[in-house]
């Protein structure tokens, strides 16, 4: 009779058992990140389509002020730097190399895999695309970037929507030959047709959600001409070479079409370069190092960057090439500038992210320091002037370009459907706002960032 109660006991309370494990609350589901770089895009048309109500699922835009030269590689590299990403190699593909004294990289580089993906920050991306559609993209001018701009979004989608990561890193590289080649006409409909897929991607996603589009760099769409350095450079008894063959010997590599130049002389040049530079048709400011400093030349004299550990010091000597006395005589009466004329990172970020020439002192060190090969001169041109490889004239009319130190060029962007950023943000600070909206990490698994193979992920999200 015992054995009967007890085996009735236990039907009764295995049901009310299981019946309270099942009305236990599940754990809420991982939000999953799609984050979207779109090469060129700038701050500026970004924040006029979402004033106008055509990327109603974001929030505002945020300006994104990147690094200088204003260029996919060093611009990404200091963007995914916290990523794992390595200096990028030089400016552009196509590059001087010091070791060697010779030119690297060029078009046939990019076919290579192992030259332009392995080993760079193009690596990291989840989705890039084939360096040769890259390629090919300025093949058929317009069109050919149109169409694989819109095939490559309709991929990039449909891997996120696959995917189980919860951290997926995408590149949308023609949006950058769009905007060259026929500035923002084409642009926006690639653009819209990100935010119009939002609710699907919401509805199928089968848990939240976050997208967050970004730029590295921005495109000025207006009247371009090039600048005639390589006559500036003749005429100063110069000679163009591939190599530093003499004193008098300046490489002048050009691949693109762009709004800044890099050049490489032997050491001790760079002044007599720059003189024959700062008063050139389309020349708004040269850069060089010297003894410790960098100095910054223009028509309108020069001047003179200092830095010691993270503080900065502005400082004219024949004039004021970037324009930021006024700023100094605001921190020297707000007392921010200390006996040497130094002031904080923070403080210049604080004081020019607005600039004309946004977080000059930062952006111009910086600008030696960030890549592998630095050159010996940076030139900035003024809006509406570009150099590059003449070859790439016949291939379109030019409608836009990047490269310069200007707001128009520097200004990138960065959308969210997630919490709203700053109104400005660093480059090199983007993904310390991105790692604040992840879930915690796993003990044994701190960041540095959340890149799928830090994130904690559980058995039930493996592929």
């Amino acid at each position: 009779m015992g054995r009967r109660f007890l085996a009735a006991g236990i039907l009764v309370v295995l049901p009310l058992a299981a019946g309270a494990q099942a009305r236990e609350p599940s754990p809420p589901p991982r939000t999953r990140y799609l984050l979207l770089c779109v090469d060129g895009v700038s701050y500026s048309l970004v924040e006029e389509m979402h004033r106008n109500g055509e990327l109603p699922h974001f929030h505002p835009p945020t300006r994104l002020v990147v690094s200088f030269p204003t260029l996919t590689d060093p611009a990404l590299a200091e963007i995914l730097r916290p990523l794992g990403a390595p200096p990028a190699e030089s400016y552009e593909d196509y590059y001087f190399e010091w070791e060697e004294n010779g030119m690297e990289g060029g078009f046939f580089h990019r076919f290579r895999r192992r030259d332009f993906i392995d080993g760079t920050f193009r690596e990291l991306f989840d989705y890039h695309v084939h360096p040769i559609v890259m390629t090919l993209e300025y093949a058929l001018p317009v069109l050919g970037a149109w169409l694989t701009g819109h095939i490559t979004l309709g991929r990039i989608l449909g891997k996120f929507e696959d995917s189980k990561q919860p951290f997926y890193l995408a590149y949308l590289d023609a949006t950058d030959p769009l905007s060259h080649l026929s500035g923002d006409r084409f642009l926006r409909g690639l653009l819209k047709r990100i935010d119009r897929n939002l609710p699907r991607l919401r509805r199928e996603a089968g848990g939240p959600i976050e997208v967050i589009v970004f730029s590295d760099h921005a495109n000025h769409a207006r009247d371009y001409q090039r600048a005639p350095l390589e006559d500036a450079l003749e005429r100063a008894g110069f000679k163009l070479k591939k190599s530093l063959e003499s004193d008098r010997s300046v490489v002048f590599p050009q691949y693109g079409l762009v709004g800044s130049a890099v050049l490489y002389t032997h050491a001790g040049a760079e002044a007599e370069v720059a003189a024959a530079l700062r008063r050139a048709e389309g020349v708004a400011v040269v850069a060089y190092r010297q003894e410790g400093s960098v100095v910054v030349e223009s028509a309108a004299g020069r001047a003179r960057i200092l830095r010691q550990g993270h503080r900065y010091a502005y400082r004219p000597e024949t004039g004021d090439p970037l324009g930021l006395e006024p700023t100094l005589e605001e921190l020297r009466a707000q007392a921010k500038l200390d006996p040497d004329g130094l002031a904080s990172e923070e403080t210049w970020w604080q004081a020019t992210k607005d600039h004309h020439y946004p977080d000059p002192l930062r952006r111009l060190w910086e600008a030696f320091e960030n890549v592998e090969e630095p050159a010996s001169l940076l030139v900035s041109l003024k809006d509406g002037y570009y150099v590059g490889s003449k070859l790439l004239d016949f291939f379109g009319w030019l409608r836009a370009t990047h490269g310069n130190l200007g707001q128009h060029h520097s200004f990138a962007f960065v959308l969210t459907t997630g919490r709203p950023l700053p109104p400005f943000v660093r480059g090199d600070r983007l993904w310390n706002l991105i790692e604040e909206r992840l879930p915690p990490p796993a003990a044994d698994r701190p960041w540095p960032v959340a890149l799928n193979r830090l994130l904690p992920v559980s058995p039930a999200e493996q592929p």
